[in-house]
C-alpha cells in the first residue's frame, strides 16, 4: 500500500512538472474524479488519526482520553523552601498556576517562562523562553531529566507546568491542581482563595469546572463525530450551569475570588479566541451566548495582576500554529473583539491598582485569618 502512494506521488509530481505552475492540475488528466478523491480522502484521514493518536490518546469511540488529569490528585503541598514553576503562556494549566503566584505573591516561588517550539525542543515542546535559573538547561526535557537524576534520565511525559525545588534540585508536582491548592495554602499575603467554611462548596464547583477545562479539549480532539457529540454536549452543559451559577453575583462564589475562579478563567480567557473555532466548541461569542460568564470574564479581567498573567494573542498563535493536525495552513484568524473593561461598581475605583490596594478596600478577596498569617 505504501509503495502504491510513492508511485503515485511520483505520478503527481511528474505531471506537474510537465504543466507547469499552478499545482499539479490533477483534474485535467486524472482518469477517475472518484478514486482521485476516495484516495485523496482515504490518505488524509489516516495521516489525521495518526498524528491525532499521537498528539492526544484516544479510546476506540475516538474520544480523548486526557494522560494527566489535571484535576488536583488530593495530595498536599508545604511550600517551605525555594521554588520555580516552569509554565507556558500558551497552556491553561500553567495559566492557573500563573495566576495563583500572580494574586498571593509569594517570596519563596518563582516562575520560568516557557514557549512552546516543538521543532526546537528534544522532547514535549516546551524550550526556555528566558535563562534556566536552576539547571541552566534549554528546553523542559533537560529539566526533567536534570531533576530524575538518574541514568538514562526521566521517563513519561514532559509537561508543563512543573514545579522544582530550587535547593534539593528535585521535582515536586507536574499537577497543576496541587501545585494551585499549594499556592492557596503558601506563606504570603493575605489573601485567602480557599476560606475553610467555602471549603467543600469549592470543591464541588471545581469538579464542574474541570468538565470544562476538559471538554474544551474533548471537543477539539475527537476524532469521531460521536465522540465530538458527546463533548460537546457535556461542556455546553456544564457552561449553561457556570452561566445560571454567576446570575446574580460577581464570583463564582459570591463578591470575593477563590480558588474555583482561577480553574475556571483560563479556559474562558481563550474561548473565543481559540476554543470556539480551532476546537470546534461552536456558538456565538461568549457575550452573546453567556452573557453572565463574559461579564465575570471582564471582571476577572480587571483585577490587578491578572492581565499580566496571558498574553491572548500569542496564544492563539501558538494553538493555530502548533496543533498543526486541526490547521495545516498554519494560518491564524483575526481574534474576535473582546470586552477588555469591566462595568462592575466593584471596580470602578481607579485607585484600585494593586491587590494590596483591594486588600485594604475590603474588595474581591477573602482575608486569611490572623493566626494563618502570623
Amino acid at each position: 500500500m505504501k509503495m502504491l502512494w510513492v508511485v503515485f506521488l511520483l505520478v503527481l509530481c511528474t505531471k506537474a512538472s510537465a504543466l507547469g505552475g499552478g499545482g499539479f492540475r490533477v483534474l485535467e488528466w486524472v482518469p477517475s474524479q472518484q478514486m482521485l478523491v476516495k484516495s485523496a480522502k482515504f490518505g488524509w484521514t489516516t495521516a489525521f488519526r495518526t498524528m491525532m493518536e499521537e498528539l492526544a490518546p484516544q479510546s476506540k469511540e475516538g474520544d480523548y482520553l486526557r494522560p494527566s488529569p489535571q484535576r488536583g490528585t488530593g495530595k498536599a503541598l508545604r511550600l517551605d523552601g525555594s521554588y520555580a514553576a516552569y509554565v507556558g503562556n500558551a497552556c491553561p494549566w500553567c495559566h492557573r498556576v500563573a495566576l495563583g503566584v500572580a494574586l498571593r505573591q509569594p517570596r519563596n516561588v518563582r516562575l520560568v517562562e516557557l514557549e512552546d517550539d516543538a521543532t526546537e525542543a528534544s522532547r514535549g515542546g516546551w524550550i526556555m523562553k528566558t535563562t534556566d535559573p536552576v539547571f541552566g538547561k534549554r528546553d523542559l526535557k533537560q529539566v526533567y531529566d536534570a531533576a530524575a537524576s538518574k541514568p538514562g534520565g526521566y521517563e513519561g511525559r514532559c509537561t508543563a507546568p512543573l514545579l522544582v525545588d530550587v535547593d534539593a534540585k528535585t521535582i515536586v508536582s507536574q499537577e497543576s491542581g496541587d501545585i494551585l491548592r499549594a499556592l492557596c495554602d503558601v506563606d504570603a499575603n493575605d489573601i485567602d482563595l480557599r476560606p475553610p467554611d467555602l471549603a467543600s462548596h469549592i470543591d464541588a464547583l471545581n469538579e464542574k469546572i474541570y468538565l470544562i477545562n476538559d471538554g474544551t479539549y474533548r471537543c477539539g480532539f475527537a476524532t469521531t463525530q460521536r465522540a465530538y457529540d458527546r463533548a460537546y454536549a457535556d461542556l455546553h452543559a456544564a457552561m449553561k450551569d457556570i452561566e445560571d451559577t454567576l446570575d446574580n453575583a460577581f464570583f463564582l462564589l459570591g463578591d470575593k475570588i477563590t480558588e474555583a475562579d482561577l480553574r475556571l478563567y483560563p479556559t474562558i480567557a481563550r474561548f473565543d479566541v481559540v476554543y470556539a473555532t480551532l476546537f470546534r466548541c461552536g456558538g456565538p461569542s461568549l457575550a452573546l451566548r453567556y452573557p453572565h460568564i463574559d461579564r465575570w470574564r471582564a471582571r476577572m479581567l480587571a483585577i490587578p495582576g491578572v492581565d499580566a498573567t496571558l498574553d491572548a494573542h500569542a496564544a492563539a498563535a501558538s494553538y493555530y500554529k502548533s496543533l498543526f493536525p486541526l490547521n495545516p495552513s498554519g494560518v491564524v484568524p483575526k481574534p474576535p473583539a473582546v470586552l477588555e473593561e469591566a462595568s462592575s461598581p466593584l471596580l470602578d475605583d481607579k485607585t484600585l491598582n494593586t491587590v494590596d490596594d483591594l486588600l485594604t478596600a475590603g474588595l474581591a478577596f477573602p482575608r486569611r485569618p490572623k493566626a494563618l498569617t502570623d
